[in-house]
């Protein structure tokens, strides 16, 4: 396994879609978070591609690593390369809670090479991402109109606040100054989009992408229900990425199985529905 020059956005296949949109987001600035995210790229002795993402916080623990390992790798090229990724001095860098990403048929193969590697002091967090996920539609998406006494607008700093709060009630993620910081990215490094009352400077709902290239924090105040904001969220963050990274870079998004609103509201705004959701959470034991 030789490590070669870091890939390209524009050498991913489509059918990667989230590790494609992933490298696009490093490469045009929608990730500036210098020093805590590196990737690597390897090629096997049978000239295939392999290639990683790591997400560090607090100077060293690694929070995420999203992979791209093709549908048709051989398993011993997957056993080497996940070798190189997950070495002893980096299994014991992981931060209490540790995510992977791998949109691929080797999915569960990978799951269960990371299971042994890193058990007993990890296991899985079965609710984490217990939900759908869904990709975005390479077509644009439909203008729409604010309704009467609404303004879209971009979130602020502080918004922060209230945002990471909410996004706290809504996913039962610790509030905490970590929260913040990933509210505080969000918005800015990337879009993120909120509807406010005319005349008023706290938003009544909002949405983000996060640095995975996911639709997150999208939230709707209740009395304000009812009056298609969440859809107008959703079609401006779309519209944005695509203005940025191209209609063929897609988000994602995952949703609760019990939020059925929000379900329906992306599948008939055109969004895919995937076969299983390609994420998984692991937590410290101990």
């Amino acid at each position: 396994m030789e490590r070669i020059a870091t890939l390209k956005s524009d050498q991913v296949p489509d059918r990667y879609s989230i590790f494609k949109l992933h490298l696009s987001l490093l490469e045009r600035g929608w990730l500036k978070e210098a020093g805590t995210v590196f990737t690597e790229t390897f090629r096997s002795l049978s000239g295939r591609t392999f290639s990683y993402i790591r997400h560090s916080s607090n100077g060293h623990e690694i929070d995420r690593t999203d992979f791209y390992i093709e549908d048709d790798a051989p398993q011993p090229e997957i056993s080497q390369f996940l070798e190189e990724v997950l070495s002893d001095a980096n299994v014991l860098k992981l931060a209490e809670y540790f995510q992977i990403n791998l949109q691929s048929l080797k999915f569960d193969d990978v799951v269960k090479y990371i299971h042994q590697k890193i058990s007993p002091r990890y296991s899985e967090d079965l609710d984490k991402f217990d939900g759908f996920m869904l990709l975005a539609p390479i077509s644009q998406p439909p203008s729409v109109s604010v309704p009467q006494g609404y303004v879209l607008g971009s979130l602020q700093e502080a918004h922060i606040e209230l945002v990471a709060r909410q996004w706290s009630l809504d996913s039962g993620v610790e509030y905490c100054s970590k929260l913040l910081d990933e509210v505080r990215t969000s918005i800015s490094d990337r879009p993120g989009f909120g509807v406010f009352p005319a005349n008023c400077p706290a938003p009544v709902a909002w949405c983000c992408i996060d640095s995975g290239g996911a639709v997150r924090m999208l939230h709707v105040q209740t009395q304000h229900r009812g009056r298609g904001l969440a859809r107008i969220l959703v079609r401006s963050v779309l519209s944005a990425a695509q203005q940025t990274h191209g209609t063929q870079y897609r988000l994602h998004s995952c949703v609760k199985k019990i939020n059925t609103p929000s379900l329906n509201l992306f599948l008939s705004e055109g969004w895919d529905l995937q076969p299983k959701n390609f994420k998984i959470m692991f937590v410290r034991k101990y």
